[in-house]
């Protein structure tokens, strides 16, 4: 079995077999000299902090304080999908356009635009596909 990363985070909302989390983040990013640049960080000022949803199969409770586990594999796989998919689509896309077909440059670029859309589509679907398969997250009552 491949590592976990693990972190504490508390019910905020319990809903059917479902079960919102929030985790705040880690004391490094207050002190990290980017944090006001941080995408993390905008997000969270703009839309607050919504949690995340997933299956409560430890039965928790509002307020509980639970430990939240993922494979590492399954983190890397996520992250390779929504980073670099997309990006790999932007450049072929471009490459197409320049090399193969001739294109201007203005169309070239709205071509990488289009691959770029193209390759977030097609890492959705297969990360929607995944998450059907197995709930890569897993939640479990914090030993007291």
């Amino acid at each position: 079995m491949s590592e976990c990363l693990q972190r504490e985070a508390v019910v905020a909302e319990v809903h059917g077999g479902q079960a919102r989390i929030e985790a705040d983040r880690p004391a490094a990013c207050g002190a990290c000299s980017a944090r006001m640049a941080c995408g993390v960080s905008v997000l969270e000022r703009t839309r607050g902090n919504p949690g995340l949803w997933v299956e409560n199969t430890a039965g928790a409770e509002v307020g509980e304080t639970v430990t939240l586990e993922i494979g590492s594999g399954d983190l890397l796989t996520g992250a390779m999908l929504v980073y670099l998919l997309p990006l790999a689509f932007m450049v072929a896309a471009a490459l197409g356009a320049d090399l193969a077909f001739g294109l201007p440059s203005w169309l070239t670029a709205i071509s990488a635009g289009i691959g770029l859309i193209a390759g977030f589509a097609v890492a959705r679907l297969l990360l929607n596909r995944c998450g059907k398969d197995a709930n890569q997250v897993r939640l479990k009552r914090r030993n007291s």
